[in-house]
């Protein structure tokens, strides 16, 4: 019983880790993050298009 404890203290937090990489690295984890940050950002870089704009506006 006592080998089996151990066994299982010594190779959990390697299991965890190779999991976690797995889930880390899942397919479509990348596209995801992507489109959230472009949704996030689309007014922003609306904003300063119309910034720039109205700068070059100014100019004519």
């Amino acid at each position: 019983m006592t080998a089996y404890l151990l066994l299982a203290a010594v190779l959990t937090p390697s299991v965890l880790y190779v999991l976690r990489g797995w889930w880390m690295n899942r397919p479509g984890r990348d596209r995801a993050a992507l489109a959230r940050a472009e949704r996030d950002l689309a007014p922003h870089f609306d904003a300063y298009a119309a910034r720039i704009d109205a700068l070059y506006g100014k100019g004519k």
